[in-house]
């Protein structure tokens, strides 16, 4: 996948998907540009009800967030995963943060 768009903060997505009633955790959250103007999103999220979660976490990433494409997995809450409440942001966002400090 490409590098996320300069004109997108990914912590700001990040923390949007989080605040969404419903939403537990986010992780292989992947942001890039489809063409010029038009970002797209795939990530996963852990919900307990997760129709009512994705129509929600959908709303708030292409009305609020601006993205043209949106990809979600939900996964069970319940269910024990290794990579559970960890953040996998592509390098150039932690190159990025480096380089900002």
């Amino acid at each position: 996948m490409e590098a996320t768009p300069s004109n997108v903060n990914y912590d700001a997505v990040e923390a949007a998907i989080k605040k969404v009633e419903g939403v537990e955790d986010v992780h292989d959250l992947h942001i890039w540009c489809l063409t010029n103007g038009k970002n797209a999103l795939s990530a996963h999220i852990t919900a307990h009800d997760p129709f009512r979660t994705l129509k929600k976490v959908e709303h708030e990433l292409k009305h609020h967030q601006k993205m043209a494409h949106i990809t979600i997995q939900i996964e069970n809450p319940n269910d024990v995963y290794e990579h559970k409440s960890t953040l996998h942001k592509p390098l150039d966002h932690h190159i990025r943060k480096e380089v900002q400090h």
